[in-house]
């Protein structure tokens, strides 16, 4: 099995660990925080940003969060970063 098979395989089983625990308490900023981490690296930026949001409603002051949605508003729209220097 190839190292991009294994740590896809390994994604998915956090994945799955991180919904069980949603389900358990769908507040869970480090969870979500997390789980957008794992789609970042997936390149599925719809739902990083989706669970980073989440994060920010649960704890408004996790920073980190917050810097990831700049960074994936700034991968999805690379002119903002121009437009906004004017």
């Amino acid at each position: 099995m190839g190292a991009a098979s294994c740590a896809q395989e390994r994604q998915d089983q956090a994945i799955a660990a991180y919904e069980r625990a949603l389900a358990l308490d769908a507040r869970a900023a480090h969870v979500h925080y997390n789980l957008g981490l794992i789609y970042v690296e997936r390149n599925d930026l719809l739902r990083a940003s989706a669970h980073f949001h989440r994060a920010l409603e649960t704890d408004p002051n996790d920073r980190d969060a917050r810097n990831w949605l700049e960074k994936i508003g700034k991968a999805r729209d690379p002119m903002r970063e121009h437009r906004g220097s004017r």
